[in-house]
């Protein structure tokens, strides 16, 4: 990965590479210490919806939370950390007969913390409702690091 990273035309960041919830914790707390913006990335895949940055700031890097937390395959259920990509999670509900039915571009780059946070759906959201319908519960980090 990169040392530096633009968004939008917005750059270059620094660049965090956080392997760990605890990692992440203490960076945004760092931040918000200092005023500091923190701009997540997963895929890079989408980084130009949206608004670009305004300040100065670091990208944060979320490839390396990337596990599968719990999956209790029968209750059709999975719990799964941002950084998991699309594709590595369709792996993972697929050995079970299973699949999320969306389908969002490069899903062996997009992570599912971006799909989720641009609601990338993919043309099945008439048959099949968007990724957001599919999410029941989402932990979030706040500027506390909590």
């Amino acid at each position: 990965m990169s040392n530096t990273r633009s968004i939008d035309g917005f750059g270059p960041l620094p660049v965090a590479c956080p392997s760990s919830a605890h990692e992440l914790s203490d960076l945004v707390r760092q931040a918000a210490a200092k005023g500091e913006a923190l701009y997540p990335v997963g895929g890079a895949t989408m980084l130009d919806l949206g608004l670009p940055p305004t300040k100065p700031g670091t990208a944060v890097e979320m490839a390396a939370l990337d596990r599968v937390i719990d999956y209790p395959a029968r209750d059709m259920t999975i719990t799964v950390q941002a950084g998991i990509t699309v594709a590595r999670l369709q792996e993972t509900l697929r050995a079970e007969g299973q699949q999320l039915p969306v389908d969002v571009p490069l899903p062996d780059r997009a992570t599912i913390g971006g799909a989720v946070a641009t609601n990338a759906s993919g043309p099945r959201p008439l048959g099949y409702g968007t990724l957001r319908d599919y999410v029941i519960g989402i932990s979030v980090m706040n500027n506390e690091g909590q």
